[in-house]
């Protein structure tokens, strides 16, 4: 199984947890609003704004998304490589407009309808042109309940029924690899040894964007097209660090449940001897 594959595998049951049927929007839930629901927004900078990450990379700053939950994802490129994208992660917290970030990128952003301006701590004040689009979620409809930051839930947070596998939940993706084996699914043990590093941490939902951390990997970055009529068919494609990593379809809706999420599926899959399958995944907001 080449590594292009066995990450579709590990990242299939992902793509239609955008899927939100409408017929499913009233359904009862007790979410709360996210708290920084008025503040989020995203900035995609026009001029050259550098930025120095905590890692020590020297990157130029291509776009920031401040999620309604309090957390970022932003895009940056090395300078002297201009394919090379680098996906930053963290947390933000909003003080008088401005936006005060930690994690990959600590400093401080200002925003206005046409620009953004940037402090490093420490360090001077850039300013670029931008496109700057507010979120505008509507309130009670489907996106307001799933546009916000997930984390997997319970010993049978993703539960698969497929034709190699059976019926089985898993709390996360590495006892998922792992029970592979009990099924005749062979994965080259170094390959397995990367896919273990893709346990969930958290899921980011945005108005187009889908960010998520994990345990040992470095962040996924995503993007997704809904219909007009929110029909529950949909296409992913994704890179991690610059590379396109895969392109996949999925079906299915996601109904929520007192302050539970859950996404039910069709997964077609193209792993020889898993084939295609259902599964359901059980979801918790974070914060």
């Amino acid at each position: 199984m080449n590594m292009k594959k066995a990450l579709i595998l590990a990242l299939a049951v992902l793509p239609v947890l955008f899927a939100c049927n409408k017929n499913n929007s009233g359904s009862s839930s007790n979410l709360p609003t996210p708290k920084n629901d008025k503040e989020a927004a995203k900035v995609v900078v026009k001029e050259e704004i550098r930025i120095t990450t905590s890692d020590k990379k020297d990157l130029v700053l291509k776009e920031i998304n401040f999620m309604r939950s309090g957390r970022y994802v932003a895009v940056g490129e090395y300078s002297l490589k201009a394919s090379s994208q680098v996906v930053l992660t963290g947390k933000y917290t909003v003080t008088n407009g401005t936006y005060t970030v930690s994690g990959d990128i600590n400093g401080s952003f200002t925003t206005t309808s046409t620009s953004v301006s940037y402090t490093e701590q420490g360090g001077e004040t850039q300013t670029s042109s931008a496109d700057v689009t507010p979120s505008n979620v509507q309130e009670g409809s489907a996106q307001d309940k799933a546009f916000r930051t997930w984390k997997l839930s319970g010993n049978n947070a993703l539960f698969l029924d497929f034709p190699s596998l059976g019926k089985a939940g898993y709390p996360n993706i590495s006892a998922l690899v792992n029970d592979l084996a009990n099924h005749d699914i062979q994965i080259d043990p170094q390959l397995k040894e990367k896919l273990l590093k893709y346990d969930i941490l958290e899921i980011s939902l945005d108005n187009k964007e889908i960010c998520i951390t994990f345990s040992q990997a470095d962040p996924f970055k995503g993007s997704f097209v809904v219909g007009e009529k929110l029909n529950f068919t949909y296409d992913l494609s994704a890179f991690m660090t610059g590379e396109n990593i895969f392109q996949a379809k999925a079906v299915g809706t996601i109904e929520f449940e007192d302050n539970k999420a859950l996404v039910k599926m069709d997964v077609n899959s193209s792993i020889e001897k898993l084939g295609n399958g259902k599964g359901v995944i059980t979801l918790v907001p974070v914060d």
